[in-house]
C-alpha cells in the first residue's frame, strides 16, 4: 500500500508532493522510493526533486540524511537511454559514417545501427520515433552448436559486467551447420554505463555469452569503434528535458 502511496505521488505531479510525501517516516519513503525504482529520467528526475524536498527539511543530526545524501547521488549519476529527440536529420554524413538507417512503416520509427551489426557480440542501436531517441542493445551469438545463452559478461581494461537478460531470447538456424541467438535489450542505467565504458576504453573489451554452455568474444576494434559512433549519435539526437 505504501509503494502505491509514492507511485501515486510521482502521477500527481510536484503540487502533491508538499501536501502528501509528509504521511511516510523517513525511512519508509527512502525504501518505497529505491524499490519503485527510476525507471526512466523523468522519474529519476521526479526522485530528485523529492529527495531534495525532504532533505531540506531534514537536521544534520537526522539519522537517515547520509542515506538520503548516498542515494541521490546515485541517481543523479545514472543515464537512461531514452530522450527527448532533435530530428533525425540533425545527424550529418560524417556523424552517420559506418552506420545505416532505416524506416520502419509498421511502427512508424527510424531504426539507426552499425552496418555491420548483425557480426557483433554486443550491437547498440537507436529508434527515433519522431519524439524520443531509445538506444536498445543487440546481444549476439553464432555458432556451430546452441549454447541457450540468458546472460552475458562483459569485461574491459577498467570494470566488469554481468547482464541478466529480461527479455525472450530468440534462436534460429542461419545455415545447415550455423546457429544463431540473440536478444534485444533496453539500454538500463548498468548497459548504458557499459557502452560508454566500451566507448572510452583503450584496451581489449571480452564478452562471455552464457546459458547451458558458455563462449568467449573479443570485440575487434571496428565493433568498438561501431559502438562509439552509435553512441555519439545518441548524443548528439538527445536534447535536454524541459
Amino acid at each position: 500500500m505504501k509503494k502505491f502511496f509514492i507511485g501515486l505521488l510521482f502521477l500527481a505531479g510536484g503540487t502533491a508532493l508538499g501536501q502528501a510525501r509528509g504521511g511516510l517516516t523517513d525511512s519508509t519513503f527512502l525504501i518505497t522510493l529505491k524499490e519503485i525504482g527510476p525507471v526512466s529520467e523523468s522519474v529519476r528526475n521526479h526522485q530528485l526533486k523529492m529527495l531534495d524536498e525532504r532533505l531540506s527539511e531534514m537536521t544534520d543530526s537526522n539519522p537517515y540524511r547520509t542515506s538520503y545524501v548516498a542515494y541521490r547521488k546515485d541517481l543523479n549519476s545514472m543515464e537512461f537511454g531514452n530522450a527527448y529527440t532533435k530530428h533525425i536529420d540533425s545527424l550529418s554524413k560524417t556523424d552517420m559514417k559506418g552506420l545505416k538507417r532505416s524506416w520502419d512503416e509498421f511502427k512508424m520509427h527510424y531504426i539507426i545501427e552499425a552496418k555491420n551489426a548483425k557480426y557483433s557480440p554486443l550491437s547498440p542501436f537507436l529508434i527515433v520515433d519522431g519524439l524520443n531517441v531509445h538506444l536498445k542493445l543487440a546481444v549476439n551469438y553464432r555458432g556451430s552448436d546452441w549454447i541457450f545463452m540468458n546472460r552475458a559478461s562483459v569485461m574491459t581494461d577498467e570494470d566488469l559486467y554481468d547482464i541478466i537478460f529480461d527479455h525472450e531470447v530468440k534462436q534460429d538456424v542461419f545455415t545447415g551447420s550455423t546457429v544463431k541467438e540473440w536478444v534485444y535489450l533496453d539500454a538500463t542505467p548498468k548497459i548504458m554505463a557499459i557502452m560508454r565504458n566500451i566507448s572510452t576504453t583503450s584496451g581489449d573489451v571480452k564478452i562471455r555469452l552464457e546459458g547451458e554452455k558458455y563462449i568467449d568474444r573479443k570485440l575487434t576494434g571496428t565493433q568498438v569503434d561501431d559502438i562509439r559512433k552509435i553512441m555519439s549519435a545518441y548524443d548528439k539526437l538527445k536534447k535536454l528535458e524541459k
